[in-house]
C-alpha cells in the first residue's frame, strides 16, 4: 500500500522472530536473535499494548537479550519491530555545518574559565614574590660569626634603606 509523502530515506524497520521464545509467566528475559544497540531502538507490542523502553523492558546481554519489568503470562503474544539506521545511529554532519551555536560547551568553558583565574592568580602571587626585597650583606666582622642585614622598607613606591 502506497501512502502520502515522502518515502523513507534512512533506517530499516525488520520483525524479529521471537517465535523460539516460550512465554510462561516467571521468565523475564528472551532473546532477540539479533544484537540491538539501545533499548530505544525497538517497538515492542505485549498483547497489543505498546511498552516503554527503560520502564517495561531493557536490553541485556549485550543487547542479544530483552529483559521484561514483569514476566509475560503464558502464551502471551510479544512482537518486537528493530528500528536501526537512521533512528538511534551515528549521523555525521557535513563539513561546516556545526558552529559554536550548536555545541553545548557552557560547563567546559566554566571549567577553563576557573582554571585561567586560577593560573592568573598564580602569576600575581609569583610576580609579588619577586618583588620582596632581598636583604643585602651590609658589613661583616672579621671572625665570621655575625653579619648584620640592611632593612629595605617599601613606602610610597619607594624603598628606603635603615642601617
Amino acid at each position: 500500500m502506497a501512502y502520502i509523502g515522502q518515502s523513507i530515506k534512512n533506517g530499516t524497520f525488520s520483525v524479529l522472530d521471537t517465535s523460539g521464545n516460550t512465554y510462561n509467566g516467571s521468565n523475564t528475559t528472551f532473546s532477540l536473535g539479533t544484537q540491538v544497540g539501545s533499548a530505544a531502538q525497538l517497538l515492542v507490542s505485549h498483547d497489543g499494548v505498546i511498552q516503554k523502553p527503560g520502564t517495561d523492558y531493557t536490553l541485556a546481554t549485550g543487547g542479544t537479550q530483552i529483559t521484561f519489568t514483569t514476566a509475560p503470562a503464558s502464551g502471551a503474544s510479544i512482537f518486537i519491530v528493530e528500528i536501526s539506521g537512521a533512528v538511534g545511529g551515528t549521523i555525521t554532519p557535513s563539513d561546516n555545518s556545526v558552529g559554536v551555536d550548536q555545541l553545548n560547551l557552557s560547563d567546559e568553558i566554566s571549567k577553563i574559565s576557573k582554571e585561567i583565574t586560577q593560573m592568573e592568580q598564580m602569576i600575581k602571587l609569583r610576580k609579588e614574590m619577586n618583588n620582596i626585597p632581598k636583604p643585602t650583606i651590609n658589613r661583616a666582622k672579621e671572625n665570621g660569626l655575625s653579619l648584620e642585614f640592611t632593612k629595605e622598607k617599601l613606602a610610597n613606591g619607594k624603598i628606603l634603606k635603615d642601617l
